[in-house]
């Protein structure tokens, strides 16, 4: 009788393992002197390597450098928190690593500290991912006393009267009245912390071409009106969006490009090169320039796509809010597009931000 067992079963054939080889390979990992060496030891050099963030693997090869072996480890470890290493997480569970890496915590003498920096120092609603966050670093943080104040509100009003800070002038705009369906009540209730709409909603959203115009035509009336060069940056619904609103700009004689995560890209880094020179006046991009992207001119941000998640919309509204001391501008307008989801009951990010705005006192 023949029998046909696809490539997938065949791969899991070849890599059985018992409880017994499972029980020694652990005891094996955890002889290792330090975490990274028992993190390089479960998961090997090649794969971390890999889930190293691009952005560092590029630096990297610029300075002529290399990682190898251990020091690969520490540099996993380091960026953890930024996702690079989720695809680890099961083999850092099994090796159980301390929960906190600071300088109480280090082994031996000659494991490295661990510096951690972050431009958010919250995880949007969730409190207790707040608390992992700074556990993590053994609650030993070196900004204590830099403020007069240690609440979030009161440091970025105290970075603004610095000019670290810009100021930030908002409005808003009206935008569409939707309602989800029921798969997508599913879906949206199967997420613990929604940052975003389901694709099939955003896309709804996007195809509203009554709202598409209305936000070229608040470019026009509230920004462009103040000074047709400012640069600016606009977060889209869709990729096909971002290409319709760079589009309608163009065809108005603003110098406008659309970019996204499946931009070529060369041409994602000659459009992110226009703008910072000043060749490009208005960039339109959909799932990109989050986080990571520098262009501290940058005068004015339209936040056409809905976000539901406060650690993520200062993300994309902080492009806009490096002060003059810090490279950028005195002020940045802040322009977000009010959609009204019928059956989602929670407000939008920037509802949150009410303290922000230059206005709020």
């Amino acid at each position: 009788m023949e029998t046909e067992i696809d490539d997938g079963e065949i791969e899991k054939i070849l890599h059985f393992v018992t409880q017994e080889e499972i029980k020694r390979r652990r005891e094996e990992i955890r002889k290792e002197p330090t975490d990274a060496a028992r993190l390089l030891n479960a998961v090997g050099e090649d794969d971390l390597l890999l889930s190293l963030p691009r952005s560092l693997r590029s630096a990297i090869k610029a300075e002529g450098a290399s990682l190898t072996g251990v020091k690969v480890a520490e540099a996993a470890i380091a960026t953890f928190h930024t996702g690079a290493l989720y695809e680890h997480r099961r083999a850092l569970t099994d090796l159980r690593p301390p929960t906190r890496w600071a300088p109480l915590a280090r082994r031996r003498q000659d494991e490295p500290f661990l510096l951690g920096l972050t431009a958010t120092p919250y995880r949007g609603h969730d409190e207790s991912e707040t608390a992992r966050l700074v556990s993590r670093y053994g609650s030993s943080r070196l900004d204590n006393g830099a403020f007069s104040n240690d609440d979030p509100v009161a440091v970025v009003r105290e970075l603004q009267a610095m000019r670290v800070l810009a100021q930030a002038d908002h409005e808003t705009i009206d935008g569409g009245k939707y309602s989800l369906n029921p798969a997508e009540v599913d879906e949206i209730e199967s997420m613990p912390q929604p940052a975003w709409l389901p694709r099939s909603v955003e896309k709804r959203i996007a195809d509203d071409t009554e709202r598409t115009l209305g936000i070229v035509a608040a470019y026009q009336s509230q920004v462009a009106e103040q000074n047709p060069e400012w640069p600016t940056l606009i977060f889209a619904t869709s990729v096909e969006h971002s290409h319709t609103v760079a589009g309608l700009l163009n065809m108005k004689g603003v110098k406008a490009r659309a970019v996204s995560g499946h931009t070529d890209r060369s041409v994602r880094r000659s459009a992110v090169d226009g703008f910072r020179n000043g060749k490009i006046t208005v960039l339109v991009n959909y799932g990109v320039f989050r986080e990571g992207f520098d262009a501290p001119k940058t005068r004015a941000i339209v936040v056409a796509r809905p976000v539901y998640s406060p650690n993520l919309y200062f993300q994309m509204i902080g492009r806009g809010l490096r002060g003059p001391k810090n490279g950028g501008g005195e002020r940045c307008l802040i322009i977000n597009v009010q959609d009204n989801i019928d059956n989602f009951e929670r407000e939008l990010a920037f509802a949150d931000l009410d303290w922000l705005w230059a206005d709020a006192g």
